[in-house]
């Protein structure tokens, strides 16, 4: 007797019919119920985060100047992810999601004599586009504050001190690195004098008094 294995009721459906979902192999499946679900707080923020990510890339493919700015990336990142369907949409929402990093500070230069630096290693998936240096003394006050300028030899951002003699153990350096899409990213770190002038990484300093620099809003 000839049997007939298919199933020819839901052959060739797919997607989602009121509560059911029809796969491509002819599968019905029952959604889950989720009348009563609640994002716990982590949840929310990834979800707000994402959907700025995706306001942000909408920004990007309709603005000439910032297309412009990624599409010499595309090629680059298709071949690394292995994906021939990245486009800018996709580039944008990689570099929105992934702000700057600060991967470390050193001091350049001599104690208290002029030319000396901080240096800041700083790293980001596409550019970082700006890097703005404070110091601070231990009660908040602020000593100096700048532009740190890119290093053409190094992968490092300058800053020169401008005041080396108030440059003492116990201040404060406060770091912030931005990216192109206005990610900002901050660190703080106390100077610490033994053999060398260290940078110890701090988890928060609440004794600044200082005006923020004017970073560049996101564009959303």
């Amino acid at each position: 007797m000839a049997k007939n294995t298919e199933n020819i009721i839901t052959r060739g459906l797919s997607g989602k019919f009121a509560n059911v979902c029809f796969q491509k192999n002819g599968v019905i499946r029952k959604l889950p119920d989720r009348s009563n679900f609640r994002w716990t707080p982590l949840q929310a923020k990834h979800h707000e985060h994402f959907e700025s990510a995706k306001e942000y890339a909408r920004h990007v493919v309709a603005d000439a100047e910032k297309t412009a700015y990624y599409t010499p990336l595309l090629k680059k990142w298709k071949k690394r992810c292995r994906l021939q369907n990245v486009g800018i949409y996709q580039l944008a929402i990689c570099d929105f999601s992934h702000p700057p990093e600060i991967l470390r500070v050193e001091f350049k230069g001599r104690p208290g004599k002029p030319e000396s630096r901080i240096a800041v290693f700083a790293h980001d998936n596409f550019q970082v586009t700006g890097v703005h240096v404070s110091l601070f003394m231990a009660d908040g006050t602020c000593i100096e504050e700048g532009e740190a300028m890119e290093s053409k030899l190094e992968i490092t951002y300058n800053y020169p001190i401008q005041h080396p003699d108030q440059f003492k153990p116990g201040s404060v350096a406060r770091i912030r690195v931005w990216d192109v899409p206005g990610n900002i990213t901050e660190k703080y770190f106390q100077i610490s004098v033994e053999n060398e002038i260290k940078f110890v990484s701090l988890t928060s300093f609440a004794g600044f008094s200082t005006q923020s620099p004017p970073y560049p809003a996101p564009l959303l």
